[in-house]
């Protein structure tokens, strides 16, 4: 096992985690999650796979440089840490958020994507039922009205934004 962080071109600090040998397969977690949702499923894919848990701009172990948050910035993020190991081409496992991020990333970068592993993505809020939906929009502007006098909520704002403004 190998961990520790990616520095970015912007100074963005990114938390990795990898397990095992073989053909690299790259977990993303969802939204205001971290690579840890994965810990369950690393001891069998380990044995087949180089398994790379990420923690995503923002989240978990990881900081943010940059003042938002959106799936192009995280896609970029994601070629970037592909390019620091050496990893050319990849199959990539996301959950939710994670599987946003891999659809958009796939479609920016379809060389660096052997396979896509989607389970519960939701780019969009529309497909949700309207009481989580009301909750996650109220949730997003009290964070940004409480994250003009503190950090912690400018940070879940910015996490929020993510299912709101993808």
């Amino acid at each position: 096992m190998t961990k520790g962080y990616i520095f970015l071109t912007d100074q963005t600090k990114l938390y990795y985690e990898r397990f095992g040998a073989g053909k690299p397969l790259i977990f993303l977690h969802g939204n205001n999650s971290n690579g840890r949702y994965f810990k369950e499923q690393i001891p069998f894919f380990s044995a087949h796979f180089d398994c790379l848990i990420l923690d995503t701009r923002g989240h978990g172990k990881s900081d943010n440089k940059a003042n938002e948050l959106n799936f192009r910035l995280l896609a970029g993020d994601l070629a970037e840490v592909m390019e620091q190991l050496q990893l050319h081409k990849a199959s990539i496992l996301g959950f939710s958020d994670g599987a946003n991020l891999a659809m958009v990333f796939a479609h920016i970068f379809p060389e660096k994507v052997e396979k896509l592993i989607l389970n519960s993505g939701n780019y969009r809020l529309n497909g949700e039922k309207w009481p989580p939906k009301i909750a996650t929009q109220f949730g997003y502007f009290i964070c940004a009205f409480l994250g003009l006098f503190s950090q912690f909520f400018y940070r879940k704002k910015n996490i929020l934004s993510l299912m709101i403004y993808p």
